[in-house]
């Protein structure tokens, strides 16, 4: 083989590995678009927290059924003020603002429901004690 000719399949393999680059990273996108599972766990996370700030920040007591979907489970660390949302394996958080006179908890509800996978947030108000400062 003269020079020319290798210098020619240099090239052309170059770009086979380009190409083939280039459809493995599209490949690995469109994979990825197609599973959305951590946009919605950061969805939730977020949707919960803002929600939870929001009933805090009313007033009185109360409870909301939030329709969460069914492979998902969400839990609320009331010390850290996080709000935790995991399917399978993955999962992510998000904090929330709570206030001191503001009890939260959030729990699956038991029972009939016309949502598939609700979660029962529940506010509480906490009356500060009499000369306590």
């Amino acid at each position: 083989m003269n020079k020319r000719g290798m210098e020619l399949s240099l090239i052309t393999l170059f770009y086979v590995f380009i190409v083939l680059l280039i459809f493995v990273t599209l490949g690995s996108r469109i994979q990825a678009a197609g599973d959305d599972t951590a946009y919605r766990l950061e969805f939730y996370a977020r949707d919960i927290a803002y929600t939870i700030s929001a009933f805090c920040a009313a007033d009185g007591e109360g409870t909301y059924t939030y329709p969460l979907a069914e492979e998902y489970m969400a839990a609320i660390d009331i010390v850290t003020s996080t709000v935790h949302v995991r399917k399978d394996s993955a999962t992510t958080s998000y904090v929330y603002t709570g206030s001191d006179t503001c009890s939260i908890s959030l729990a699956p509800l038991l029972g009939a429901s016309p949502f598939k996978n609700p979660y029962v947030i529940t506010k509480r108000i906490i009356l500060p004690l009499e000369g306590v400062t």
